[in-house]
């Protein structure tokens, strides 16, 4: 369905449904990426649970949490480091097969019915950039990329955990409201860099394109900072550069937010996000990682038992939930 979809020009492919990732799946991801197109997709609804569902966790893929009507993180909804966006998902008013007993029930009648999941987030945050690409059709994906991030609602706190679900609740108004979109790209390598231990890290990525006027490089504790402290900016662009080599000794250990805000010429402001968790504190060599590499760099793996470090105690290893809660 995703090259049928691609090769009769779907823009913007929604995908609600999910999974444990696999070749075929991610070669047709890559193969809609590499033609353009821009690709949606459902988180879970694993209840909190961050580990990865695919394809929203693919790199290329724009995955989507789901949020309640009081703008909280719905109790459902998956989220971890590779969430992308929060988007309403419970009690959405959907159309309904009558008589289906699963899914998407026809309970109010007439072949409509009340339905929650990720998968309701997902189609609307598909058509909230559709609005976005008939403003401005020739937006490319980097461009919707930073769109998405740079339009939303911060969500209200969740009442018993920190999860990550992206930078908030996306917002529609917002996304319509610019009338050019520069690049604000933090490099997808942060991933390969979720866990550091010691050394730099250098922070790479893009910030320059239409109307680009400056950027700013911050950094603050936790998945949602409320101090930010400006480690690096600029009023030159920079394509696939180094913004600034950061030093976790300098900072406790923690969950630490990367933020790229670009601003252009016109005083609006785009941005991106990463993650990072920083603890030097950690045995030197550790932590190891015993995984099989998938087709985009992002690895997993199940209960190890093996003593890796030869000092004949037994180490377990485990495929984590990425960020700790």
């Amino acid at each position: 369905s995703l090259v049928y979809a691609t090769d009769n020009g779907a823009d913007i492919i929604s995908m609600s449904f999910g999974g444990p990732d696999s070749v075929i799946l991610a070669n047709a991801i890559n193969y809609s990426y590499s033609n353009g197109a821009v690709l949606v997709a459902a988180a879970g609804n694993n209840f909190q649970d961050d580990t990865p569902q695919y394809p929203a966790a693919y790199p290329v893929v724009i995955a989507v949490a789901a949020s309640r009507e009081n703008d909280q993180l719905a109790a459902f909804s998956s989220s971890g480091f590779w969430v992308d966006i929060t988007a309403p998902g419970q009690n959405i008013i959907s159309t309904a097969i009558p008589g289906l007993t699963w899914g998407c029930v026809d309970t109010l009648g007439g072949g409509y019915g009340s339905c929650s999941g990720t998968s309701m987030a997902t189609p609307l945050t598909a058509g909230i950039i559709g609005l976005a690409k008939s403003k401005l059709p020739n937006l490319d994906q980097n461009q919707v990329w930073t769109l998405t991030q740079s339009s939303y609602d911060p969500l209200l706190t969740y009442y018993f955990s920190n999860p990550y679900y992206g930078p908030g609740r996306i917002n529609a108004s917002k996304i319509v409201s610019f009338n050019s979109v520069p690049q604000a790209l933090l490099d997808n390598h942060l991933l390969d860099n979720l866990y550091i231990t010691s050394g730099l890290i250098n922070i790479t990525g893009t910030a320059g394109g239409q109307n680009f006027s400056s950027y700013q490089l911050q950094i603050g504790a936790g998945t949602y900072p409320n101090i930010w402290s400006t480690i690096s900016n600029g009023l030159t662009p920079i394509n696939s550069g180094l913004f600034a080599a950061w030093n976790p000794a300098s900072s406790p250990p923690d969950i630490y937010t990367i933020r790229l805000l670009v601003t252009d010429t016109n005083s609006k402001t785009f941005e991106d996000r990463a993650l990072i968790i920083s603890d030097t504190t950690v045995l030197a060599g550790w932590p190891q990682q015993i995984t099989t590499q998938t087709f985009f760099g992002l690895f997993r793996s199940f209960q190890n038992l093996m003593d890796i470090d030869s000092n004949s105690d037994g180490e377990l290893f485990f495929q984590n939930t990425e960020i700790p809660q």
